[in-house]
C-alpha cells in the first residue's frame, strides 16, 4: 500500500467516526425534542377536549376519543384508547381506562402522563363545568411545563448535537 492510499483511508476512516458521533448527537436531540412535541399535543388535546365537553356537551368517553384524534402522536393514541375503555357500558372510571391504555401505549413525555393521571382522577364524577374546570387547570400546567421544556429542549438538543460532533472528532484525532 502506498503512503497516499493510507492517508486516504485514513481521512475516509476519520470522516466515518466524525459521522457516526454527529448522528449519534443529532439522534440524541431528537429524543429530546419528541418529547417537547408530545406536551404540545397534550395541550392541543386538551383543548379540544374542553371544547367537547363544554360547547358540544359531548360525553366524556366520546370527548376523549375526540381529542385523542385530534392531538395525534403517541399521547392522542392514549387518550383515545383511555375514550373507549371508559364509560358506563364499559364500567370504568377514566382512571381505571386511563390505567389500561398506559399498559398498551407508553407516551415519550412522562409529565404529561403525570398531568393527565391527576385529571383523570377528577373526570367523570361531576358536571361537565367542574370537568371543564379541571381541564383548565391541567391546560395550565401543561401550558407551564411546555415552557419549561422549551428552554431545555433548545439547550439540550444543542448540546447532544455539539457533543456528539466533538465526540466523533476527538475520538478520530486519537485514531489517528
Amino acid at each position: 500500500m502506498t503512503h497516499t492510499m493510507v492517508l486516504a483511508a485514513k481521512a475516509v476512516g476519520s470522516a466515518l467516526v466524525i459521522a457516526a458521533g454527529g448522528l449519534a448527537g443529532f439522534a440524541a436531540a431528537r429524543r429530546v425534542e419528541a418529547e417537547l412535541r408530545e406536551v404540545e399535543r397534550f395541550e392541543n388535546a386538551l383543548l379540544c377536549l374542553s371544547s367537547e365537553i363544554s360547547y358540544a356537551l359531548t360525553p366524556l368517553p366520546e370527548a376523549l376519543k375526540r381529542a385523542g384524534s385530534a392531538a395525534g402522536g403517541e399521547i392522542g393514541t392514549l387518550l383515545a384508547r383511555t375514550g373507549s375503555l371508559a364509560g358506563l357500558s364499559n364500567r370504568r372510571s377514566v382512571s381505571r381506562a386511563l390505567d389500561l391504555a398506559l399498559a398498551e401505549v407508553r407516551p415519550q413525555s412522562p409529565k404529561a402522563v403525570a398531568i393527565l393521571k391527576e385529571l383523570a382522577a377528577n373526570l367523570g364524577f361531576s358536571g361537565h363545568k367542574e370537568e371543564v374546570r379541571y381541564i383548565e387547570m391541567s391546560i395550565d400546567r401543561t401550558r407551564s411545563v411546555r415552557k419549561e421544556l422549551e428552554g431545555e429542549c433548545r439547550r439540550k438538543a444543542r448540546l447532544y448535537r455539539y457533543l456528539g460532533l466533538f465526540s466523533g472528532a476527538s475520538l478520530a484525532i486519537v485514531l489517528l
